[in-house]
Parts: C-alpha cells; structure tokens; sequence
C-alpha cells in the first residue's frame, strides 16, 4: 500500500496561472506522487484523474520549490510535466511553454526516444530528458 506525500505550499491566483509559487499569497496548494512509481504517461493519467496535472516548471521558484518537496521525500528523479512534440518542441502537459528551463549539462541529448524529462537528484535536481517508459515518483498539483 502507498502511501502518499502531501506538501502545502502558497500560490497566489493573481498570478494568473495555477502552479505559480509565490510565497507571500495566502493561498495554498497541495503536490503529491512523490510516494509513487510510474511512467510519465501512468503519471500524467493519474495526475488528471485525481489532481490537476503533472507540475509545470515556469519559474526558478518552482524549480526550488519541486527540489525541496523532492529532497524531503528522498526521491531522486522526478517526473514534471515537460515533454518534447515534433509539432510543439518542448511543451508542458497542460498545454502551457514557457522559456525556463534548468538543464543539466549536456541536457537536452535526445537520445533514443527521450522525449520525457525528469529532475535528476545525483544532478542538485537539474532537468534531463529520458525515455517516458521509466518507472519515476512524479509531482502533481492540485490547484484547488
């Protein structure tokens, strides 16, 4: 039996964009998955079933903050939301791009179908792509 990792954290809605962290808004939202183990495609399936999404990374903030949830779980490599399309290139789940990215030297290498990124522990949590068909702990957000 899982068990599951729940980590408030405040947003602000004025942001305009759930997933946003700002640390001086008052309200909060939860990420959990960490205690889990799936493909990318198992995570975002379960993200959308029972939250909102994998995490979308748009910020240096939530870059910290997705670190500090996984380094508390001892999780090593964890699955977010970023993936590579031949239409859109490197595009979140939930639809969204954005121009930050935190790769880790030599990232992107698109090697052999690695279309899938996941934030490497043994790499201070820097992004590298990697087959979607590896079983990872993952980050989902509830927006509510």
């Amino acid at each position: 039996m899982g068990m599951f990792v729940f980590v408030l954290v405040s947003v602000c809605r004025s942001c305009g964009f759930i997933g946003y962290v700002n640390y001086d808004c008052s309200f909060h939202q939860s990420a959990t998955g960490l205690a889990l183990s799936k493909t990318w495609w198992e995570a975002l399936r379960y993200c959308r079933e029972n939250h909102v999404d994998l995490v979308s990374v748009h910020t240096e903030g939530i870059q910290r903050w997705v670190e500090t949830v996984a380094r508390n779980a001892s999780t090593d490599n964890v699955w977010v939301g970023l993936r590579h399309t031949c239409a859109q290139g490197w595009i979140w789940s939930d639809g969204s791009n954005s121009s930050y990215r935190d790769w880790n030297t030599g990232e992107p290498n698109n090697k052999e179908s690695e279309i899938c990124i996941q934030l490497q522990g043994t790499n201070g949590y820097r992004w590298a792509d990697v087959a979607c068909h590896w079983p990872n702990p993952f980050v989902c957000y509830d927006g509510e």
